[in-house]
């Protein structure tokens, strides 16, 4: 909660680097549980949904791995738990909120870092893509549509983002 207010406490931002530090400590425990590292990832989203300029370069690398560990957990494990799926589902949001992040909060050194894991996260993400019977219903059906109607729908036309700051908008 405190990552979400407009004005940090002095002593917060005075120790952030103990507190991710402490953070991956917490994350890297094997013996942490899934609530832990539920409320590790939590942290982790929070902070990279309201304040991206506290992620020190340097361990930057370690949280995305992390959080590509942790959400690659439900694909590799033939035992899959529901606490496994709620933390998995907590990591998954990490990268939701990361690829919905403003122009400005994004630095240079996390889109390298991304770019260079996507080949890793796309099939993890891909494989533990989960539906309810009712949105495969709804995806087959609108799939049937789109063949009988023989084009393309609305919804899927591509779209082109053109940068505010270029079109002054």
């Amino acid at each position: 909660a405190l990552l979400t207010m407009a004005v940090l406490p002095s002593a917060l931002i005075r120790y952030f680097g103990q507190y991710l530090s402490e953070l991956s400590n917490l994350a890297a425990t094997s013996s942490s549980s899934p609530v832990v590292r539920q409320y590790v990832c939590r942290s982790i989203v929070t902070l990279v949904q309201n304040r991206t300029e506290f992620l020190d370069p340097t361990v930057w690398p370690s949280v995305a791995h992390f959080m590509l560990q942790t959400t690659s957990t439900t694909a590799t494990t033939t035992t899959t738990t529901t606490s496994s799926w709620v933390v998995a589902l907590e990591a998954c949001e990490f990268w939701l909120s990361l690829a919905t992040l403003e122009e400005a909060a994004l630095r240079p050194d996390i889109v390298t870092h991304v770019a260079t894991i996507l080949p890793q996260l796309i099939p993890i993400l891909l494989q533990n893509m989960v539906y309810s019977a009712e949105q495969q219903a709804e995806i087959l059906a609108q799939n049937e549509w789109e063949d009988t109607a023989g084009g393309q729908s609305e919804s899927n036309k591509p779209v082109f983002h053109r940068s505010r700051a270029r079109h002054g908008g």
